[in-house]
Order: structure tokens, then sequence, then C-alpha cells
């Protein structure tokens, strides 16, 4: 049932031990919910009727190496034969609630630590025989395939009365675990979801659970269910403005919806896409509904890169991604409008390391085969290139510029990349043709400031 054996065998070691120093020890959560489903196991975590201060106690005596990383929540991580256990005492919660987090007490018994835990599917224990402790019937509701919070989904999600003894993440985790596991939602839950107020929950704990959502195979549905729910908004409501809107071009649009479009796009991506990819193709066509004038869009993908940072930057993703994607989504048209570029600027985009997500980006945003010829250019350019790859770019420098007489600034770089340019194209195959075309532009230069002082002495 639980699966990994050479680590089971050492958690097994470890909750004998406690038993054999007087306290109840059972493994818990997800990882009795993965051995059921014969999922993989990525971690262990551990229960006990031990405080922290026993658990800390207990690890010395038997020298183990203790870490107190969560020792207000009553969880130590113990360093037991080279792996790493979360142990964690007994809880029920206590009567404050902050908006984010609940207050703790160790709790006497294993169900009332079980019965504080978001889902029967995970308020399962399992002893070291491997017998199973299910007091809310989350075997049922494997077996049933059902998300179904324990107890009452609204006190679960938002605390009751005045004690407030919820975590309002949970109606996001339900989305979660639905997507991952591809399970229905109990209707009690799933109307507790439609009534949670999230917008207090720190905006990283959100992230965390929607990238997990997105990163999913299924993550149209677990999208879909998020918007349905009216989760999406409360975090990314820029998204809500995007429902009715003409996509633009209907010929090529046959959803004729941005928001459709929207979902469209991310589900013909593949099962592996990446994070940034994923990001872009939910964000591609954020920018439109600021820069509609009637079917036309023009520039928003520069808007929509602009909003798509902004959005990011809110939801604390990284500066790597929030860069990484940004430029997808400011890239996005170009790939639209291959054909018409110069050949230099088509070799520069295909050589960039983003290129197959902007490439993916291209073939999810193009909605109908009429369209299909544009991927078709962008492939046989792509074979050309490498059959026949363009030579090095850097024959010249910015030093060379600088001894052409030209002053430190801007210019240099506008100079450098024209004779790069120039170079892609095939139009300077050498050194010293490039630095001809570098006195060339110097002397254009010099020629047009003296038309310039001849007009206005004229």
């Amino acid at each position: 049932m639980i699966s990994d054996m050479t680590t089971r065998t050492t958690v097994n070691k470890l909750l004998r031990m406690f038993n054999h120093a007087g306290y109840e020890a059972y493994i818990v959560g997800g990882a009795v919910r993965d051995g059921i489903m014969e999922r993989p196991i990525h971690d262990y975590d551990i229960t006990t009727s031990a405080t922290p201060e026993q658990i800390i106690e207990f690890a010395d005596k038997n020298n183990i190496h203790s870490i107190p990383t969560g020792i207000d929540f009553g969880t130590i991580t113990l360093l037991f034969n080279k792996e790493a256990f979360q142990v964690t005492t007994f809880r029920i919660d206590a009567d404050e609630y902050d908006g984010r987090h609940t207050r703790v007490f160790w709790a006497t018994n294993l169900n009332l630590d079980l019965s504080r835990r978001d889902f029967t599917i995970n308020a399962m224990a399992m002893n070291y025989y491997g017998h199973i402790f299910d007091p809310f019937c989350g075997q049922h509701d494997i077996q049933k395939k059902i998300i179904r919070a324990v107890g009452n989904p609204i006190h679960r999600f938002m605390g009751a009365g005045k004690t407030q003894k919820g975590d309002r993440l949970r109606s996001v985790r339900a989305a979660r675990f639905a997507t991952t596991l591809d399970f229905r939602i109990d209707p009690p839950t799933y109307d507790a979801m439609t009534q949670t107020d999230i917008t207090g929950v720190a905006k990283e704990r959100i992230r965390d659970e929607f990238i997990k959502i997105i990163m999913s195979p299924n993550r149209v549905n677990g999208f879909k269910l998020l918007d349905k729910s009216g989760l999406l908004k409360q975090f990314i409501p820029e998204f809500e403005a995007l429902k009715g809107l003409p996509v633009g071009g209907i010929e090529h649009h046959p959803e004729k919806d941005t928001f459709i479009h929207t979902i469209a796009a991310l589900a013909s991506l593949k099962k592996n896409a990446s994070l940034d990819l994923i990001l872009a193709t939910l964000l591609h066509d954020i920018g439109k509904p600021a820069t509609q004038n009637e079917l036309h869009f023009y520039n928003h993908e520069v808007v929509g890169a602009e909003m798509t940072d902004n959005i990011l930057k809110r939801l604390e993703f990284t500066k790597v991604v929030r860069s990484r994607v940004k430029f997808l989504v400011a890239n996005h048209m170009r790939m639209h409008l291959f054909n018409d570029m110069r050949e230099s600027k088509k070799i520069r985009l295909i050589q960039h390391e983003q290129f197959p997500d902007l490439w993916d980006l291209l073939r999810a945003d193009i909605m109908v085969a009429e369209d299909m010829y544009k991927v078709d250019i962008i492939q046989q350019f792509k074979s050309e290139f490498y059959h026949h790859p363009a030579p090095p770019v850097r024959l010249i420098t910015g030093h060379d510029v600088l001894k052409s007489g030209i002053k430190p600034g801007p210019e240099v770089a506008i100079i450098l990349t024209e004779i790069e340019d120039q170079i892609l194209e095939g139009r300077i195959i050498d050194r010293v043709g490039a630095l001809r075309m570098l006195y060339r532009m110097q002397i254009n230069k010099i020629l047009d400031r003296r038309k310039d002082v001849s007009i206005i002495l004229s």
C-alpha cells in the first residue's frame, strides 16, 4: 500500500522508537492518501503524542539530530538515517485566527488531531503495523474520487462565530486536490468555496497552490474550477475583463471570446509545458481590454507585458519568472508577423533561449487550420537556418566603434547591432567588411551633419 520501501522501513523504525519511548506516533496526511492511491510518496509526515520538548528530548537520547523548524506550531524536523522527517505534536485549533493562520494547542489524542485537518482524504493516519485510522471516511472518498471537507466546510474554510477557526486557503487547496487527483468536489464543500473570501490570505500561499494547479496535466479543469467558484477573480481580477471581449480577427478565432480563447490556448499546451509558457499563455491577451479599438487591439502585447509583470509581482513570483513570462507576452505577436521581419531579426528570434516556449505559445494562440501557415513559415526558416547556420556576429567590438570616432553612448550599441544584422543577413562575411561598414556609417553621419548645417545656414 505504502510505496518506497526503503524510506518506509526507516519511518517504521522511527515510529517503533517513539512507541518504545512511551509515545504514540503515526504516519499522517498525504503519505497515507498517496499510499492508498498507489501514487509516488515524496514526504512522510509523522504525528505524535509527544510535545515539541519531548520530541527534542527523545531525539537527544537516541542520537538523532533535531531542528526546531516549526516549534511554535509543534513541528520538529528529525534527521534520521540520512533522511528528514517532520514530526508534529497532536494539535487542535485555538480560539484565535488572524485571517491567515490558525493558532494551535496540543491535543490529547489522534482523533482530535485528525479532526482539524482540511479534507477527509488527508485526515488519515497509519501506525507501523500498517493499520489505518480513518475516522472521517477518507478511504471511501478516495474510492469515490471526492474532495470533501472535514466537518462543516464553511467552518473549515472561514471559521465559526467568534472563534474564526479556519484557513481560507483551504478553498484554493480544494481546487488544487480536485485538479491534481482528478476528483470532483462534494457539493457542500464547493458551496463553501464560493463563499470564501481569500483576499486576506498571504499572496505567496495562493501563488504556490495556483502553480500546482496550472502545472497539472489537468490544468484546464483546475483553471475553470477556480473561475467558476469565484476564487480566481479574487487574486487575478484582470481575467474578468476578458469575458465577452471579442478576440479580434473573428475569421481566425471561432471562439469569439477572449476568455474562452485563453482557455482553449491553455488546453492546447503539452502536459509537460513549462511554468513560463503556461503563465504566458494565460496572460498573453491580458492587455486587450485596455487597448480595444473596435475589433482591433493595437500594442496589446506591450500593454499586456507590463500588466503581466504587475500581476506576477503582486503574487510574489520571482524576478526571473516575471522577466521570462513578460518576454513571452511582449513578443508573442512578433511570431505572428515573422514572415514580414528582416532576416536578421528572424535569426535573432530563433536563437533566443526562450524561442521554444515562444514557438509553443504561437501554436497555442493559433486556433484554426487557415493560420497554420504561420507555423510552417517559421518551421521552414528554422530548417534552412540550422542546415546553413549564420556566421558569427562578433566581427568587431565596441572598441573598434570608439576608434572610428564615435563617442561613448547608446549610439555604439546601435551601430554594433546594425553591423551584426548585416552579418546575419550575409552582406558582411569578414572583419574587413565589418570595418568598411563601420567607417561608411561614420562618413554618412558626417555628411548628414554637414547637410543639416547647410540647411540651417540657408
